[in-house]
């Protein structure tokens, strides 16, 4: 009879040591990169700064509010993030713990190739459409259309297109600066990728989102308020995916705006002396350093999971010039605009591969800014699949 009587006083027991486990476990217990099924799964969390519980959690990679008894924990140290400036609540900023990580100091390794080798010994002519032989030969595609786009009044247009088969090319004062508006996030988040990948950080280091980070335009987190925390894999997805212009500032903040500009030199990118002496977040570039930066996606998506994962959110992001050739191919590209300008850039896909960077400006804004891009893009598909 006793033996009968214990055995569910030992199931009493282990249920409530699980019960009260669950209540007050660490907030850290919900920073993983599996995502909630339902809100209810959640146990301790409540709505951060007004925000309902509902849309501070989204599926993987999901926002990430630490939560204690309601409130931002100030003082939590997490994946070598430390509080900065000792302000309580959700004003409080991350930065990178310089004792931990010091990413001056970290080696990213740039990979050659023969496309990097192509993109920085052709010699381009400059205010006339020049074309560089491959292996199998010179592009024969007619060049009138897209001549009489060039030439039209109040536009501005430069471009470069390797032939992936063979490196044949076409170039288009390759070497102009322009305003590089959310192109510019490609070597950005390549950079943390590529810091993900050889283990210096992780898809889970966490950013807190601060006032000096808020900038205009496209995006979701400004619809976030200051104090909400972001995994690091999500600032880069969001970046990307959703051209986020303030997860791309929390990026340079917590990546370093000077680490970054190094970054660009080992890539061999152009870069202004004037963005870099004010640390501009957002540097102006060229269609040769842009494709530069391609060279390195194209090789890194073959790294593992982290070039895999990261290769397909420029597979789900925006794509004018996906528009433009009637979604007929798969492209991999990162687009950016402008009141005055339009650019893409990336690997298109299909029975012809081949990278293109286009920059596009006009005098003026006007409604055409967008058709004329188009028909850019399509005279280019043409020419580089002839």
């Amino acid at each position: 009879m006793r033996k009968t009587l214990v055995i569910p006083f030992t199931i009493i027991a282990v249920a409530i040591c699980i019960l009260l486990n669950t209540a007050f476990s660490s907030p850290d217990d919900f920073v993983t990169d599996k995502a909630f099924e339902t809100n209810s799964t959640i146990t301790g969390m409540e709505a951060v700064n007004n925000i309902p519980l509902d849309e501070v959690f989204t599926e993987d990679p999901f926002k990430v509010a630490l939560v204690d008894n309601g409130n931002i924990n100030p003082a939590r140290e997490i994946s070598g993030i430390e509080q900065r400036n000792k302000i309580t609540g959700a004003a409080s900023y991350a930065a990178f713990m310089d004792s931990e990580i010091d990413l001056s100091k970290v080696d990213v390794k740039v990979q050659t190739s023969i496309l990097t080798d192509m993109i920085n010994n052709y010699n381009f002519g400059k205010d006339k459409i020049t074309f560089i032989p491959g292996t199998t030969g010179t592009l024969k595609g007619d060049t009138s259309t897209l001549q009489a786009l060039i030439d039209k009044k109040g536009k501005n247009v430069s471009f470069l297109a390797i032939r992936l088969r063979d490196g044949a090319a076409a170039g288009y004062n390759v070497d102009s600066f322009y305003q590089s508006c959310s192109t510019i996030k490609t070597p950005l988040t390549l950079y943390a990728a590529q810091l993900i990948q050889q283990g210096e950080l992780s898809y889970n280091d966490i950013f807190t989102y601060t006032s000096s980070a808020y900038i205009s335009g496209s995006g979701v987190i400004k619809n976030y308020p200051t104090g909400t925390r972001f995994k690091l894999k999500t600032l880069v997805t969001y970046a990307i995916t959703e051209s986020d212009n303030i997860a791309y500032q929390m990026l340079c903040q917590n990546l370093g705006v000077k680490n970054f500009y190094n970054y660009l030199d080992k890539l061999g990118c152009d870069t202004l002396s004037d963005d870099r002496d004010t640390n501009r977040y957002w540097p102006d570039s060229n269609c040769r350093s842009s494709a530069l930066w391609w060279s390195q996606v194209y090789q890194f998506k073959n790294s593992g999971d982290v070039g895999k994962w990261y290769w397909g959110l420029f597979g789900d992001a925006p794509s004018r010039i996906d528009t433009a050739l009637g979604h007929a191919k798969e492209c991999y590209t990162k687009s950016g605009s402008s009141t005055y300008s339009m650019h893409e850039a990336g690997i298109i896909m299909g029975d012809e591969p081949y990278l293109v960077v286009i920059f596009t400006n006009s005098t003026s804004s006007s409604a055409n800014t967008e058709s004329y891009f188009y028909q850019v893009a399509r005279e280019i598909d043409k020419l580089i699949c002839s």
